[in-house]
């Protein structure tokens, strides 16, 4: 619930912060190869119950030094102008920022390709080996593979991975949604 979420926000801010300015660095690295808006976020309300909600999550932003604008609904009619707006109000963030994914992901693949790096697609991972506390080899339906270094990177599925190689991750699975209008 809310408690918890208040509980973990120091965190989360953090971890929000860290990815945001890593986005727009990797950004400016990739010659600008994808879009990155800077461009905020409005948080739409029509009811009291709402609008009592968002106003509690922009004084909690407001504490760790986000900019926020609360905004009526003539406010929220201002900042859009070529649409008709159906809100009592709602709460505007600045430094909210948005990423083209399909282009960001295309980009980065490039820029991996061009360093060198081999992808190695349809390859079904079996299982690790494991020294100590460091894993040591993947083993995969084609082949065994040694690096210096793994990253895991299996979205939702990350904990379930991890729980089978014996790595207590603590990390709980979300899923986001995007719209591109």
């Amino acid at each position: 619930g809310y408690e918890t979420m208040k509980r973990n926000m120091p965190v989360l801010n953090e971890m929000l912060q860290m990815s945001r300015n890593l986005t727009k660095e990797m950004h400016q690295q990739l010659g600008a190869s994808f879009s990155f808006q800077e461009s905020g976020c409005l948080m739409l309300y029509k009811n009291a119950e709402t609008e009592k909600h968002e106003a509690e999550m922009a004084h909690d932003a407001a504490s760790f030094g986000i900019e926020t604008q609360i905004l009526n609904a003539h406010g929220v009619q201002e900042m859009e102008p070529d649409v008709e707006v159906n809100a009592k109000g709602g709460v505007f963030y600045p430094i909210d920022a948005y990423v083209n994914p399909a282009e960001m992901m295309a980009a980065l693949h490039e820029y991996l390709l061009n360093a060198g790096v081999v992808f190695k697609l349809n390859t079904e991972v079996l299982s690790f080996e494991k020294k100590s506390n460091k894993i040591t080899k993947l083993i995969t339906a084609q082949e065994d593979l040694i690096a210096d270094e793994y990253i895991l990177a299996a979205g939702s599925w990350l904990h379930e991975l991890c729980s089978k190689i014996g790595i207590d991750l603590l990390l709980q699975a979300g899923k986001g949604y995007s719209m591109t209008f």
